[in-house]
């Protein structure tokens, strides 16, 4: 069964501290009510994301008092359209299929002053930077 083209679902995955306690939330694009993501392309499934997330349903009600975590690649992480998101709200994690070049490290070094930015690699980005220089 298709789901209706007006309907979308939203994977909120929690993230937990190590007493247990909610941390934040990662976003995840999901296909339908089944609660799996069949995704054929990653930017636009990222893009659906953001628009309902912080667009139709609104943070307060995506994320309540939470930080949301969202899987962001290379053209993402390098487009404009991320200065829309609440800041203070968001946690951009890189996907560890990012190959990184300068302009990688350059655009998540921006990001990460403007947000936040984490590496979902085992490499963080502070160490990534240091072998680039």
């Amino acid at each position: 069964m298709t789901p209706n083209t007006a309907d979308f679902y939203l994977g909120r995955q929690p993230i937990l501290d190590r007493a247990e306690n909610l941390h934040a939330f990662e976003l995840l694009f999901r296909a339908g009510p089944d609660n799996h993501a069949d995704i054929v392309d990653g930017v636009a499934a990222t893009a659906q994301v953001i628009q309902y997330a912080f667009g139709e349903l609104g943070a307060d009600v995506a994320l309540g008092v939470f930080r949301g975590f969202i899987n962001i690649d290379a053209s993402l992480l390098m487009n404009d359209v991320l200065e829309l998101l609440p800041h203070q709200l968001v946690t951009l994690e890189l996907l560890e299929t990012i190959e990184i070049t300068p302009s990688v490290v350059s655009s998540a070094t921006g990001q990460a002053r403007a947000c936040c930015v984490s590496s979902a690699s085992s490499v963080g980005l502070s160490n990534l930077m240091s072998t680039l220089r």
